[in-house]
């Protein structure tokens, strides 16, 4: 994915030019110019990314004949290059892109398009910090897990991109339901980005979550949650087919639940407190009237609340019952805490839940809807949706009208 947003900025920046055919490079235009430059920074639609942030490297070899090579995420490069009246000229593939010096930086330029390069000895500082390649450890016991860890990195479709990069910010909270990029572990149970609360096994010296039976599903890897130890000391959760590197930020952090402070014992004494003397009661009643209770507000809780058993899922074009489909049990529970949790193979997801008003509720950002026939519909978008019951075995008939 990211190997074609690197190609496609480079064709915006090879712009439609005569290309002139190779030109004598002179000494000293070799000398400014000429040799090796490594991508620091990429400018598209005006903003800026760095390359490790995104996982693209582009390196380009300008040599003293006039011709040059170099790589593009792992693919060759080749063309011709030449000084005209001051300005770099690149040429590739019969198309030609003006350049220009920036003090020790080449810039290719095409309005708010943008690749900056600079000499492979700077272009290590420039950059930053990257991953570096890291094995797996076995851990001997959950507790070398415990601790609060802070995400550093995000692995995806081949790319290595920082939690912290800007292209990160709304996709965090789009597939985690938060901003928050922490992991607070505490033996086997963890509390994940803010809203995910789990429950791991610890098995290969790891804390695991992987489903039994997957047979039929398109991608089963994304059912699997692995909580691993790097050999660097990182720690790796892999969550819906990704994988994040996270730095250590305490060791032995706070729980998945917050637990109050116990109240410190009193090192001193107490001093006894006098004892009071007894209030003498009025001997006549009050002429005014009792305050009348109020009326009980009507609450719609109570009929969301219990064990829900999915008997139908639509997503897209996909629909019918989950046991039938893929062989999955979906349980939705409500507490009447407030607090709720969706189930799938080994899988629990946690939400709070609310009612807005009678038959209508929200579990997280979906919405809930108790129809007079006593199924709960959970919607989490216009073509998906689970539709449950609180009898294991009441089905739901495909065709009947949803709304």
């Amino acid at each position: 994915m990211i190997k074609k947003a690197g190609i496609g900025l480079l064709a915006v920046l090879m712009l439609v030019l005569p290309v002139m055919g190779a030109q004598a490079v002179t000494e000293a235009d070799y000398a400014a110019s000429g040799g090796s430059w490594v991508l620091i920074e990429m400018v598209m639609d005006g903003t800026g990314y760095r390359p490790a942030d995104i996982g693209m490297t582009i390196t380009l070899n300008l040599k003293e004949d006039g011709s040059l090579d170099g790589d593009l995420a792992g693919d060759p490069l080749s063309g011709e290059w030449s000084v005209r009246e001051g300005i770099v000229y690149i040429s590739m593939d019969g198309l030609e892109s003006p350049g220009h010096m920036e003090e020790d930086r080449l810039v290719l330029e095409n309005g708010d398009q943008k690749m900056i390069f600079a000499r492979p000895e700077a272009a290590e500082a420039a950059q930053g910090p990257s991953l570096p390649p890291a094995g797996e450890q076995a851990a001997e016991d959950p507790a070398a897990f415990s601790g609060t860890w802070q995400a550093a990195w995000v692995l995806a479709d081949g790319m290595t991109i920082s939690a912290s990069a800007p292209e990160m910010t709304g996709n965090w909270e789009m597939l985690f339901g938060s901003a928050d990029q922490t992991v607070v572990i505490e033996g086997t149970r963890a509390l994940l980005f803010g809203s995910l609360q789990r429950e791991y096994t610890f098995a290969h010296g790891r804390l695991e979550s992987i489903p039994e039976n997957t047979a039929g599903m398109d991608d089963p890897d994304v059912f699997s949650e692995i909580l691993s130890l790097r050999t660097d000391g990182l720690l790796n959760v892999h969550i819906m087919g990704i994988d994040i590197v996270c730095d250590l930020l305490s060791v032995g952090g706070p729980g998945t639940e917050s637990t109050p402070e116990p109240t410190a014992e009193p090192t001193a004494e107490p001093t006894p407190e006098p004892t009071a003397e007894p209030t003498v009661e009025p001997t006549t009643e009050p002429t005014a009237e009792p305050t009348p209770e109020p009326t009980p507000r009507v609450s719609y809780d109570e009929a969301f609340v219990g064990e829900w058993f999915a008997s139908y899922m639509r997503t897209g074009r996909v629909e019918g019952d989950p046991m039938k489909l893929y062989g999955m049990e979906i349980i939705l529970k409500l507490e009447a805490n407030h607090s709720g949790s969706l189930s799938y193979l080994g899988v629990t997801d946690a939400q709070r839940w609310s009612v807005r008003s009678e038959g209508e509720g929200r579990f997280g950002e979906d919405r809930l809807t108790l129809r007079p026939d006593g199924f709960l519909i959970l919607r989490s978008g216009e073509d998906s949706c689970m539709i449950f019951h609180q009898d294991r075995n009441r089905r739901w008939k495909i065709g009947t009208p949803i709304d």
